[in-house]
């Protein structure tokens, strides 16, 4: 998702959900992770 502020100024919002299998133990692991960048083109 995006949004353009200005000509200058766009952002971006994102959400990832990242599930890791470990082969070798019975802990897997699933992290959540959101992520907001900032672009500023002069």
């Amino acid at each position: 998702m995006a949004y353009d502020f200005d000509k200058e100024i766009k952002t971006e919002i994102g959400y990832m959900n990242q599930y890791i299998n470990r082969p070798f133990t019975s802990i897997n692991r699933n992290d959540h992770i959101l992520s907001i960048n900032f672009y500023l083109n002069y």
